[in-house]
């Protein structure tokens, strides 16, 4: 592992991955599927440029009725330009050429439309016939309000929600000029006629001062926009091996953010770009087995790209998503493990190329979080036969908002964690073990609950094992075949132990005694 963290240090040209960086963020951010085009066309050539073999484009359908397993893209839609203002005034809410962020994600087309301005913060306080033909303020995300303002006759909605996360987004004046991104406005089609936009909480306060008062706001809104039945694309590229079997690293496009996630598929460009070079250049080996990079729609991308060659032999897979920030967005990279039904050694290689790199680099802050369902890594679901762990730096201050761009990016942050993520995809792909004392395997040798009975001298050691169910309940995992991280795992699950990361630092200490004395083997 030290090995390939040096190699791969030297290897992860930063300046290069910042630059793909921009580079997908520059389409990204206008987030329509004409936009999407051209960054699947950008992260294509990308791959080409790096030399990878058998780079596909893999079209999914957007019609917001195809699904891939149970996951359904939305109908495609594209944005030319959106505005909303105040009638008879020069103060400009919204501009999506200059802030896209402010104009809601499916928002369906106006010529353009002059309407009053009706403060909606608490909806189920109006009477339809007081919101029809009329333009909705409310401090509600838009997609909450969207069924209401649907069955009211309203027009459309404007929204300064600003999602607050403590301790990260403490507060709307962190962020006062940013606009939220709304993704799920009446998805997966929309035929309710409604556009929405998004305010900054500057501009929302302001507005909302005018209409508590009692002033009467009319709002000009024109949004140019369509529907259609289009489709995205998912781009892979691959990294041959000796065998046909694969180490997988799937990372998401299509949203407006740099950290989010420009970040996680820039440094899949870049490992594959400096992988695949130093190949080449002979610094390194081929690969045992072939490393595939492939990146697409978030959730719905990965499912049906793994669907679609489901009779690959994916070894394992590394989802990175949002991978760039740390410090500046207030956040730290958590590993997101397998669930338990899918227990790896992946699980034990990802901490293990984490606390090698601290030895090596320096200790960072970071966190190991149980399975939760939140990005791509819904692919490490056994039924897809792959292991799947994932780095994700979320929430974050700028999270799912303008705030999110290249500027924020930290280049330290984003080669350590590209170089973490590469050398744990290089130990799985070399056929290395990597993870330590995490692949051992024990079978007990004394049968029944420990009391050190037997051995008065134990009794004086740190490990007071009589009566404990928390030092004997991992006995009863070890049955010779289970390795000593899935004792580790599943014994955290049923102590309901929130930190396996330490706990299984415990266990390593706790097994190494055990073995000193005969008790286990």
């Amino acid at each position: 592992m030290k090995n390939y963290l040096t190699a791969l240090s030297d290897i992860f040209n930063t300046s290069q991955c910042l630059d793909y960086i921009r580079g997908i963020w520059e389409t990204d951010r206008f987030f329509d599927y004409k936009s999407f085009a051209k960054t699947a066309d950008y992260c294509f050539m990308a791959m080409q440029n790096a030399g990878l073999k058998d780079i596909k484009k893999q079209p999914i359908i957007a019609d917001g009725k195809t699904p891939y397993g149970d996951w359904v893209l939305p109908r495609a839609w594209d944005a030319d330009s959106a505005i909303l203002r105040v009638c008879d005034e020069d103060w400009v809410l919204a501009d999506y050429n200059m802030n896209p962020c402010s104009l809601v994600m499916y928002s369906a087309p106006t010529l353009g439309v002059e309407a009053e301005c009706l403060l909606a913060d608490e909806p189920d306080k109006l009477l339809p016939c007081h919101v029809k033909g009329k333009i909705l303020f409310t401090k509600l995300h838009a997609a909450e309000i969207a069924n209401f303002a649907a069955k009211s006759g309203a027009i459309g909605i404007v929204s300064d929600y600003m999602r607050i996360y403590p301790g990260i987004r403490d507060s709307r004046e962190q962020v006062y000029d940013t606009s939220m991104w709304i993704n799920n406005f009446n998805v997966p089609i929309n035929d309710t006629g409604l556009f929405a936009f998004s305010l900054t909480p500057r501009n929302g306060d302001a507005l909302r001062k005018r209409l508590i008062s009692g002033e009467n706001i009319r709002l000009y809104a024109k949004v140019k926009s369509h529907f259609y039945d289009g489709e995205a694309h998912i781009i892979s590229g691959l990294i041959p091996g000796e065998t046909d079997e694969e180490i997988c690293f799937y990372g998401h496009l299509y949203e407006p953010g740099a950290h989010d996630n420009a970040s996680g598929c820039a440094v899949i460009l870049e490992l594959a770009r400096g992988i695949n070079q130093a190949i080449e250049h002979g610094h390194l080996p081929k690969p045992k087995h072939g490393l595939r990079f492939i990146m697409g729609p978030e959730c719905t991308g990965s499912t049906a790209y793994f669907i679609a060659h489901e009779n690959r032999k994916s070894r394992a897979c590394i989802v990175l998503d949002m991978v760039g920030t740390q410090d500046i967005d207030n956040t730290i990279v958590g590993v997101w493990h397998n669930p338990i039904a899918n227990i790896s050694l992946i699980d034990a290689l990802i901490i293990s190329a984490i606390e090698e790199y601290e030895a090596l680099f320096g200790s960072f802050e970071w966190k190991s979080i149980p399975f939760s369902i939140g990005t791509d890594n819904i692919v490490s679901d056994p039924s897809f036969g792959m292991p799947t762990i994932a780095l994700i730096a979320e929430p974050a201050l700028s999270y799912h908002s303008s705030y999110d761009t290249p500027e924020r990016i930290e280049p330290d942050v984003i080669k350590r964690n590209a170089v973490i993520a590469g050398a744990c995809a290089l130990t799985l792909a070399y056929g290395k073990n990597g993870a330590g004392k995490a692949c051992r395997v024990y079978t007990r040798k004394v049968k029944g609950c420990l009391t050190f009975d037997s051995n008065p001298k134990l009794k004086v050691s740190k490990w007071n094992v009589a009566w404990s169910k928390d030092l004997n309940t991992p006995l009863f995992w070890m049955d010779g075949r289970r390795t000593l991280w899935e004792v580790a795992v599943l014994s955290c699950c049923e102590l309901r132990k929130d930190n396996i990361r330490d706990y299984f630092k415990e266990i390593c200490e706790y097994t190494d005694f055990l073995c000193e004395n005969g008790y286990i083997l």
